[in-house]
C-alpha cells in the first residue's frame, strides 16, 4: 500500500495554492505535507506561512519560505492539520477530534480558533468508535500539575505526564508547559468534558476539538480512496 500521508498530502495542495496565507499544523502528517510544498515550491513561494509548532516553522523556513510568528497576531485564510484520533459522525457537525500528540496542542487550537477555514487530514486507521477507551492530552501550568492531577482523580479521572521516547523526563509544549495525557470512557460528551476540565484552575487547554472548530475532513481509506467530510450550511 503506498504512503497515505503523502496520498493525503497531495489531495490538500488543491486547497492551499489559491490562499495567500497559510497556517500548517504538527506531526508527521504536517512534516509530509510540508514536504509536499517545498517539491512545489514555485507554487508556494510567495505565499506566506505561520504554524502550530517550532518544528514545522523551522522546517519550512530552512526551505526559504516565509514564515510569521504566532506573536503578531494574523488570522490564517487556511489552517491544515492531522488529528490523533477522530470520532466520526454522519456530518461534521456532531464529529469531534483528538489533537496534541505532538504535544503543540495549545497553539494548534490557536490557529484553529482564528483561521478563517480549517482542513484536517488523516488516515482511516485514526477513526475510533463509542465503546473506545481514549487518550486525551491537557496542556498545565507546570506549578500547577499536581494540583491537577489530584483535582481531577477525585473526579475518577487519571492524569499522567507524558515521557518522551528520547529523553529522560516530563514532555513540555513549546509553550514551556507539561503535556498530561488523561483515559477517558469514550462514552461521554467530549465536549462537555473539554469545558469541565478548562475551569479547573492549571489547565490552559486540551487536545479536545469540537465541531466549531473543523470545516472539513479529509480521510485516506486507502490508496485509491479518499472521502471528504464538509461541515453543512446549517
Amino acid at each position: 500500500m503506498s504512503d497515505l500521508k503523502e496520498l493525503l498530502a497531495s489531495e490538500t495542495l488543491p486547497f492551499l495554492a489559491n490562499e495567500n496565507l497559510i497556517g500548517i499544523g504538527t506531526g508527521r502528517t504536517a512534516r509530509t505535507l510540508i514536504e509536499k510544498i517545498n517539491i512545489n515550491k514555485e507554487l508556494f513561494i510567495n505565499k506566506k506561512f505561520i504554524t502550530s509548532s517550532i518544528d514545522s516553522e523551522l522546517r519550512l523556513s530552512n526551505y526559504g519560505f516565509n514564515v510569521l510568528s504566532l506573536y503578531i497576531g494574523v488570522k490564517p485564510d487556511i489552517y491544515v492539520d492531522s488529528f490523533d484520533s477522530l470520532l466520526l459522525q454522519k456530518d461534521i457537525n456532531n464529529s469531534v477530534m483528538i489533537k496534541g500528540g505532538g504535544a503543540a496542542l495549545f497553539r494548534e487550537k490557536i490557529l484553529a480558533s482564528y483561521s478563517k477555514y480549517r482542513v484536517y487530514i488523516g488516515e482511516y486507521t485514526k477513526i475510533i468508535n463509542r465503546n473506545s477507551s481514549i487518550k486525551i492530552p491537557i496542556e498545565v501550568l507546570p506549578v500547577a500539575h499536581k494540583y491537577v492531577i489530584d483535582s481531577l482523580k477525585e473526579k475518577g479521572i487519571e492524569a499522567k505526564p507524558r515521557e518522551s521516547d528520547g529523553k529522560i523526563g516530563s514532555v513540555f509544549s513549546d509553550n514551556g508547559n507539561m503535556i498530561l495525557d488523561l483515559e477517558i470512557k469514550n462514552e461521554i460528551d467530549l465536549c462537555e468534558l473539554d469545558k469541565k476540565l478548562k475551569n479547573i484552575i492549571g489547565i490552559l487547554e486540551t487536545g479536545i476539538f469540537c465541531s466549531n472548530l473543523i470545516d472539513k475532513i479529509i480521510i485516506a481509506r486507502n490508496e485509491d480512496e479518499i472521502e471528504i467530510v464538509e461541515k453543512s450550511s446549517k
